[in-house]
């Protein structure tokens, strides 16, 4: 498993995202120390206003964006625990094994109905 994790287009709330970018920031951002309420594997308010705080206390640019090899993403990953992440086996999303070490919370609670 690579080390570090790489964004793979632009998180912003004008950009289309990448599934995976948004698991990692959502629990990179968590690690930080940042809360963010909707842990939902899409774009939310609640995401991007949680990249806002972790800029504002970093001393970074608070624009709620996260640029492939930018100032945000360089600061935010120190904090990323890659091993904590594995792949789900359904539907191929990144995920913290919380529920399952296979599946993803969405596929393991579809698995147990």
């Amino acid at each position: 498993m690579k080390k570090t994790y790489r964004l793979n287009t632009i998180l912003a709330p004008n950009a289309a995202a990448d599934i995976d970018d948004i698991v990692v920031v959502r629990k990179t951002l968590s690690a930080a120390g940042v809360t963010v309420e909707n842990d939902q594997p899409f774009t939310t308010t609640e995401l991007f206003e949680g990249i806002k705080r972790f800029q504002a206390d970093h001393g970074l640019k608070v624009d709620g964006e996260i640029r492939p090899g930018g100032v945000t993403e360089k600061n935010l990953s120190r904090y990323l625990k890659l091993a904590n992440l594995t792949r789900c086996r359904m539907c191929g999303v990144l995920h913290g094994g919380v529920h399952s070490a296979f599946f993803c919370a969405d596929c393991f609670s579809k698995m147990r109905q």
